[in-house]
């Protein structure tokens, strides 16, 4: 999991993990998200997902970009999807899949 990073900076961290990795969707990311779980710290947040994740933030980039200049991401805190500018760094990370 990438530390405070821009959605391009978010992009080239799961790609330079290697062959097949890269930013979830909006939909993979939102899926992560369980109110019935009891939840796991995530940085100064609870995040409502499995606490097999150590997480150190509760927003994350997805792949999907909003328009010229902004992409979606998900609150784990609460499930929610919003976006931002992809230049817009505070407290946002990357969270990356492996597609086979």
């Amino acid at each position: 999991m990438a530390r405070t990073s821009t959605g391009a900076q978010a992009k080239q961290y799961c790609a330079a993990k290697g062959k097949g990795w890269q930013l979830p969707s909006v939909d993979e990311l939102a899926a992560l998200y369980d109110n019935s779980l009891a939840g796991t710290q995530c940085g100064g947040y609870t995040c409502e997902v499995s606490r097999l994740f150590h997480l150190t933030n509760n927003w994350f980039w997805g792949s999907m970009p909003k328009g010229s200049g902004e992409a979606w991401g998900v609150y784990l805190s609460y499930g929610q999807r919003y976006w931002y500018a992809v230049s817009y760094t505070v407290y946002k990370r990357a969270l990356c899949v492996r597609r086979t």
